[in-house]
C-alpha cells in the first residue's frame, strides 16, 4: 500500500478549510479580554483575547477597524463578532474580528492593578 504523504501547507491549509467551512466558527461571537494590544502603521490592529482559561491571537484589518467608535486598549473587556480560521504560514489559528464593542473592564486586569496597587503601597 502507498502512504499519503502530505506537506505541512497542505495541512495547514486543509485545517483552514475545515475551520472556515464550520457554520458557527465563520460568525462566532467571542467574549474576552484585551491583552497585547498593537495597533499596526497599515490600521490593522492585533490583540489577543482572553479569559481565566484560555487565549487566543486576534486581527481586526483596517477596513473593519474603521467602523468602531472607540480605541480598543489592554484591559478592556470586549465582545467581537468574528471568524476563525488559520494563518498557514505559522499553522496557529486565529480569530478574524469584524466588530467589536465594549463589555468593561476586564477582571484579569482589575486583578493586575489591585496587585500593582498592593506592592506600590508596599513600597515595591
Amino acid at each position: 500500500m502507498k502512504k499519503k504523504v502530505f506537506s505541512v501547507s497542505d495541512i495547514n491549509n486543509y485545517v483552514k478549510s475545515i475551520l472556515e467551512d464550520d457554520y458557527v466558527l465563520r460568525n462566532a461571537y467571542i467574549k474576552g479580554e484585551i491583552s497585547n494590544y498593537k495597533p499596526h502603521s497599515s490600521g490593522h490592529m492585533y490583540f489577543t483575547l482572553k479569559d481565566e482559561n484560555g487565549a487566543v491571537s486576534a486581527v481586526m484589518f483596517r477596513a473593519s477597524a474603521n467602523s468602531l467608535s472607540f480605541v480598543p486598549e489592554s484591559g478592556m473587556m470586549v465582545i467581537v463578532r468574528a471568524a476563525v480560521s488559520m494563518y498557514v504560514k505559522t499553522g496557529q489559528y486565529q480569530v478574524y474580528v469584524y466588530e467589536m464593542e465594549i463589555a468593561g473592564r476586564g477582571t484579569l486586569y482589575e486583578a493586575f492593578e489591585k496587585l500593582k496597587a498592593k506592592l506600590d503601597k508596599e513600597g515595591l
